[in-house]
């Protein structure tokens, strides 16, 4: 009978493959390592050296390594064998989603309950569905732009399964966002000008979005019930004034953020949480933004802001680049209210849209020559 193997010696495997994967991708010989990839590492980095300082070290571990893990891989399969890649995450994505769906829809109370969740399905709590949705949408689209250069009907059929699914369990501004996508980029193809519309696809880019998402934050969690109270647009979004407590987990995170604000405090036990807010579903910071500096700090917010500077520079004045861009963008609004508890997935669309700008590029250079 095999001995099982004690925390301590797990932590210490765990730590070994993380030293490991920092030597492969900083070592001299592997140079064509995506930029991203470099600095998403030295995000997770980062947040680890927060546990390690502030007591949590195993829990950051566990939070981090697949998601690392993930990034890693991407990377690698990316440079490899990039249509390989790109039908394999194509293909488990849309079968993932759609039985997801289907799931929602035989069983909307939700098919099991955890400790501190009862929405669970298919893909897990309905908080971990939008990673899956936006990367399958990622993949689905790319792909036929490349290929076809105009959307396939099963991309639509996809993309509206995901609004569907976003209406059904998660929230109506998920809905809303999800759905102005598919607008935006079904507008993309049409050959009949609507000014409305192709002003939206003008201004709605990464870079708009991410602004209006920090002033959007700034607004609710500084300004809070000033600017929230009876607001109708709110009550339209389904949403109170109360955020349905988010307001209360808001100042709990702002309170740990600063007693330690450069370099955070790495992954936090959601038992914790829950003491601190006294909300049963407070398990985290509910905010993207507020999250980061929970885990890693000013420090890791800068890095953070890096990352997303580079991948405005990768925006190219195509659909490929464009569609991840504005996936991305509407996620740090719908972060608002949330985060991404699979968060491996939401940070290979940074290390997909530095290929797919990579891509287009040498497909441009080769265009040139013929």
């Amino acid at each position: 009978q095999l001995t099982p193997i004690s925390s301590q010696v797990l932590y210490y495997i765990k730590l070994l493959d993380f030293l490991v994967m920092f030597i492969l991708i900083f070592k001299n010989k592997i140079k064509n390592t995506f930029s991203t990839s470099k600095i998403l590492f030295i995000i997770y980095a980062t947040i680890l050296l927060s546990g390690l300082i502030h007591g949590e070290p195993k829990l950051t571990f566990d939070e981090l390594l697949i998601s690392l893990l993930m990034c890693m891989i991407s990377d690698y399969w990316l440079r490899v064998r990039p249509d390989q890649y790109i039908s394999m995450m194509k293909f488990v994505l849309t079968v993932m989603v759609v039985i997801n769906f289907i799931c929602i829809i035989v069983f909307p109370e939700g098919m099991y309950t955890t400790s501190h969740y009862s929405n669970n399905w298919f893909l897990g709590h309905k908080n971990s569905h939008l990673a899956y949705m936006m990367a399958g949408i990622a993949f689905r689209n790319y792909s036929s732009f490349r290929d076809k250069n105009k959307l396939r009907i099963t991309d639509i059929v996809f993309m509206l399964i995901a609004c569907l699914s976003s209406y059904l369990v998660d929230s109506m501004s998920s809905f809303l966002l999800l759905l102005l996508y598919t607008i935006l980029i079904i507008r993309y193809f049409f050959k009949r000008r609507v000014r409305l519309l192709d002003k939206m696809n003008s201004r709605i880019n990464f870079t708009s979005l991410f602004v209006f998402a920090i002033v959007l934050n700034i607004l609710c969690i500084f300004v809070g019930t000033a600017f929230l109270e009876d607001n109708q647009i709110l009550l339209m979004l389904g949403r109170d004034s109360n955020f349905t407590g988010r307001i209360k987990i808001w100042s709990a995170a702002v309170e740990v953020i600063s007693r330690s604000p450069l370099i955070g405090y790495g992954v936090i036990n959601s038992d914790v949480w829950i003491q601190s807010t006294g909300i049963f579903n407070g398990t985290h910071a509910h905010n993207y933004f507020l999250n980061i500096f929970v885990m890693g700090g000013l420090i890791c917010f800068i890095e953070h802001l890096v990352l997303y500077y580079k991948t405005r520079c990768l925006m190219k004045e195509n659909i490929q680049t464009y569609s991840i861009g504005v996936l991305i963008g509407l996620y740090f609004i719908i972060g608002l209210t949330n985060i991404n508890f699979f968060s491996g997935l939401f940070n290979c669309l940074f290390i997909f849209a530095e290929y797919c700008s990579l891509a287009s590029s040498q497909s441009n250079k080769r265009t040139v020559v013929k």
